[in-house]
Protein backbone atom coordinates (compact mmCIF):
# COMPACT_ATOMS: atom_id res chain seq x y z
CA UNK A 1 0.00 0.00 0.00
CA UNK A 2 1.27 3.47 -0.90
CA UNK A 3 2.33 5.89 1.81
CA UNK A 4 -0.22 8.67 2.50
CA UNK A 5 0.52 12.08 0.99
CA UNK A 6 1.01 13.50 4.49
CA UNK A 7 3.55 10.81 5.44
CA UNK A 8 5.26 11.10 2.05
CA UNK A 9 5.60 14.89 2.40
CA UNK A 10 6.75 14.57 6.00
CA UNK A 11 9.45 12.04 4.98
CA UNK A 12 10.49 14.32 2.12
CA UNK A 13 10.86 17.27 4.50
CA UNK A 14 12.73 15.19 7.10
CA UNK A 15 15.25 14.14 4.46
CA UNK A 16 15.53 17.72 3.16
CA UNK A 17 16.23 19.06 6.67
CA UNK A 18 18.75 16.30 7.43
CA UNK A 19 21.29 18.04 5.17
CA UNK A 20 24.26 19.26 7.21
CA UNK A 21 24.84 22.12 4.75
CA UNK A 22 21.26 23.30 5.19
CA UNK A 23 21.52 22.97 8.98
CA UNK A 24 24.62 25.20 8.93
CA UNK A 25 22.72 27.78 6.86
CA UNK A 26 19.87 27.73 9.39
CA UNK A 27 22.42 28.17 12.19
CA UNK A 28 23.78 31.23 10.37
CA UNK A 29 20.24 32.60 9.84
CA UNK A 30 19.62 32.19 13.58
CA UNK A 31 23.01 33.56 14.69
CA UNK A 32 22.91 36.64 12.45
CA UNK A 33 19.18 37.23 13.09
CA UNK A 34 18.36 37.19 9.38
CA UNK A 35 14.67 37.69 8.59
CA UNK A 36 12.54 37.35 5.46
CA UNK A 37 14.26 34.21 4.17
CA UNK A 38 11.05 32.43 3.08
CA UNK A 39 11.76 32.82 -0.66
CA UNK A 40 15.27 31.37 -0.19
CA UNK A 41 13.76 28.36 1.60
CA UNK A 42 11.16 27.94 -1.16
CA UNK A 43 13.90 27.87 -3.81
CA UNK A 44 16.09 25.44 -1.82
CA UNK A 45 13.12 23.08 -1.37
CA UNK A 46 12.16 23.37 -5.05
CA UNK A 47 15.72 22.50 -6.11
CA UNK A 48 15.72 19.54 -3.72
CA UNK A 49 12.47 18.29 -5.26
CA UNK A 50 13.82 18.78 -8.78
CA UNK A 51 16.57 16.26 -7.94
CA UNK A 52 14.30 13.82 -6.07
CA UNK A 53 13.55 10.54 -7.87
CA UNK A 54 10.10 10.26 -6.25
CA UNK A 55 8.88 13.62 -7.60
CA UNK A 56 7.60 13.97 -11.18
CA UNK A 57 9.19 16.59 -13.42
CA UNK A 58 6.13 18.84 -13.60
CA UNK A 59 6.47 20.54 -10.19
CA UNK A 60 6.14 24.30 -9.92
CA UNK A 61 6.48 27.32 -7.66
CA UNK A 62 3.99 30.18 -7.29
CA UNK A 63 1.17 28.18 -8.93
CA UNK A 64 -1.76 30.59 -9.58
CA UNK A 65 -5.31 29.70 -8.49
CA UNK A 66 -8.51 31.72 -8.79
CA UNK A 67 -10.24 32.41 -5.51
CA UNK A 68 -13.90 31.78 -4.88
CA UNK A 69 -15.09 35.38 -4.59
CA UNK A 70 -18.02 34.28 -2.43
CA UNK A 71 -15.47 33.28 0.24
CA UNK A 72 -12.45 35.48 -0.52
CA UNK A 73 -13.37 39.02 -1.51
CA UNK A 74 -9.97 40.73 -1.36
CA UNK A 75 -8.22 39.12 -4.33
CA UNK A 76 -9.38 37.03 -7.27
CA UNK A 77 -6.08 35.09 -7.49
CA UNK A 78 -3.68 33.50 -5.04
CA UNK A 79 -0.34 31.79 -5.64
CA UNK A 80 0.59 28.57 -3.89
CA UNK A 81 4.28 28.42 -2.97
CA UNK A 82 5.12 24.94 -4.23
CA UNK A 83 3.13 22.23 -6.04
CA UNK A 84 4.53 18.82 -6.90
CA UNK A 85 3.35 15.44 -8.09
CA UNK A 86 4.43 12.07 -6.84
CA UNK A 87 5.70 9.79 -9.60
CA UNK A 88 3.22 7.09 -10.51
CA UNK A 89 0.21 9.12 -9.33
CA UNK A 90 -2.45 11.01 -11.31
CA UNK A 91 -0.66 13.46 -13.61
CA UNK A 92 -3.18 16.27 -12.97
CA UNK A 93 -3.29 16.09 -9.15
CA UNK A 94 -0.66 17.86 -7.08
CA UNK A 95 0.42 18.11 -3.48
CA UNK A 96 0.58 21.81 -2.67
CA UNK A 97 2.70 23.43 0.03
CA UNK A 98 2.33 26.86 1.52
CA UNK A 99 5.57 27.81 3.29
CA UNK A 100 5.96 30.18 6.22
CA UNK A 101 8.79 31.36 8.45
CA UNK A 102 8.89 33.75 11.33
CA UNK A 103 11.06 34.52 14.36
CA UNK A 104 7.94 34.08 16.54
CA UNK A 105 6.33 30.64 16.47
CA UNK A 106 2.89 32.06 17.30
CA UNK A 107 2.99 34.49 14.37
CA UNK A 108 4.26 31.70 12.10
CA UNK A 109 1.44 29.32 13.08
CA UNK A 110 -1.25 32.01 12.79
CA UNK A 111 0.06 32.86 9.32
CA UNK A 112 0.06 29.17 8.39
CA UNK A 113 -3.62 28.92 9.32
CA UNK A 114 -4.47 32.13 7.43
CA UNK A 115 -2.73 30.74 4.34
CA UNK A 116 -4.57 27.43 4.66
CA UNK A 117 -7.89 29.30 4.87
CA UNK A 118 -6.97 31.32 1.74
CA UNK A 119 -6.01 28.26 -0.28
CA UNK A 120 -9.11 26.36 0.85
CA UNK A 121 -11.16 29.32 -0.43
CA UNK A 122 -9.64 28.95 -3.91
CA UNK A 123 -10.79 26.85 -6.81
CA UNK A 124 -9.31 23.36 -6.75
CA UNK A 125 -7.77 23.75 -10.21
CA UNK A 126 -5.00 26.25 -11.02
CA UNK A 127 -4.84 28.55 -14.04
CA UNK A 128 -2.51 25.95 -15.58
CA UNK A 129 -4.86 23.00 -14.96
CA UNK A 130 -3.12 21.58 -11.87
CA UNK A 131 -5.62 20.12 -9.42
CA UNK A 132 -5.05 20.18 -5.65
CA UNK A 133 -4.69 16.62 -4.39
CA UNK A 134 -3.60 17.72 -0.90
CA UNK A 135 -2.61 21.01 0.69
CA UNK A 136 -0.19 21.26 3.57
CA UNK A 137 1.17 24.36 5.27
CA UNK A 138 4.72 24.15 6.55
CA UNK A 139 6.28 26.62 8.95
CA UNK A 140 9.76 27.13 10.38
CA UNK A 141 10.47 29.14 13.53
CA UNK A 142 13.03 29.23 16.38
CA UNK A 143 12.55 26.14 18.53
CA UNK A 144 10.23 26.05 21.53
CA UNK A 145 9.03 23.05 23.52
CA UNK A 146 6.97 20.65 21.41
CA UNK A 147 4.16 20.71 23.98
CA UNK A 148 3.97 24.51 23.94
CA UNK A 149 3.85 24.54 20.12
CA UNK A 150 1.39 21.64 19.93
CA UNK A 151 -0.98 23.27 22.43
CA UNK A 152 -0.84 26.55 20.54
CA UNK A 153 -1.50 24.83 17.19
CA UNK A 154 -4.52 23.03 18.67
CA UNK A 155 -6.00 26.23 20.12
CA UNK A 156 -5.52 28.12 16.82
CA UNK A 157 -6.97 25.28 14.73
CA UNK A 158 -10.01 25.18 17.04
CA UNK A 159 -10.56 28.90 16.34
CA UNK A 160 -10.09 28.55 12.58
CA UNK A 161 -12.62 27.82 9.86
CA UNK A 162 -10.78 24.77 8.56
CA UNK A 163 -10.58 21.12 9.46
CA UNK A 164 -7.07 19.76 9.83
CA UNK A 165 -6.54 16.01 10.12
CA UNK A 166 -2.79 15.61 10.48
CA UNK A 167 -0.22 17.58 12.47
CA UNK A 168 3.53 17.20 12.78
CA UNK A 169 6.18 19.17 14.67
CA UNK A 170 9.89 18.37 14.82
CA UNK A 171 13.11 19.97 15.96
CA UNK A 172 15.34 20.41 12.91
CA UNK A 173 18.55 18.57 13.77
CA UNK A 174 21.75 20.57 14.10
CA UNK A 175 20.16 24.01 14.42
CA UNK A 176 17.87 26.16 16.59
CA UNK A 177 14.75 25.85 14.42
CA UNK A 178 11.68 23.66 14.43
CA UNK A 179 9.22 22.76 11.71
CA UNK A 180 5.48 22.23 11.87
CA UNK A 181 3.22 20.89 9.14
CA UNK A 182 -0.52 20.44 9.00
Amino acid sequence: MAMSDFDFTKALLEKFFSSKILQRKFDDIFEYKITDWEKWWQIELALYMARNDEIADNWGIEEPFYTDLRKQKRKNTIRVDLCFRRKGFNSKKFICLELKQNKDYKVCIRNMIKDAEKVFSAHKRSHNGAEVRELFVVGIYPSRSKKEVHDFIESEIDRSKIEIKNRWTKFIPGCNFSISMF
